[in-house]
C-alpha cells in the first residue's frame, strides 16, 4: 500500500522532482539533500502515517541541504513533502 500525501494535485507545468534522505531508516536525526534546480524559496511538510503535520519549515531558495532532528518523535514511518513554485517530491521517512 503507498500512502500520499499532498497538499493539493500538481498543477499545470509542475513537475515531479525528488530529493535525497539520508540515512534512512534513522534515529529522528536525518538530512535532506536539495535538488539543484530550487531557484525559489519552498516549503517541507512532514506528516505523521495518519496525516497529522508534525513539521513545516521553509527552505530558502539555493539551500544545499538540511539536518532536520525529529529525534523527540516515536518510531514509525513519516512522509517527507517538499513543495516549491514548479515542483512537489514525496519521501516516506522511517525512524527507528
Amino acid at each position: 500500500t503507498t500512502l500520499f500525501v499532498t497538499t493539493g494535485p500538481l498543477r499545470a507545468g509542475e513537475i515531479e522532482s525528488s530529493f535525497n534522505l539520508f540515512p534512512n531508516p534513522n534515529n529522528g536525526l536525518f538530512t535532506i539533500e536539495l535538488p539543484t534546480d530550487l531557484t525559489e524559496n519552498a516549503d517541507l511538510f512532514i506528516y505523521d502515517i495518519t496525516g497529522a503535520l508534525v513539521l513545516k519549515q521553509t527552505v530558502e531558495a539555493q539551500t544545499n541541504s538540511l539536518t532536520i532532528d525529529l529525534t523527540k518523535l516515536p518510531k514509525g514511518s513519516y512522509i517527507v513533502r517538499l513543495i516549491s513554485v514548479n515542483s512537489a517530491s514525496t519521501e516516506i521517512l522511517v525512524i527507528e
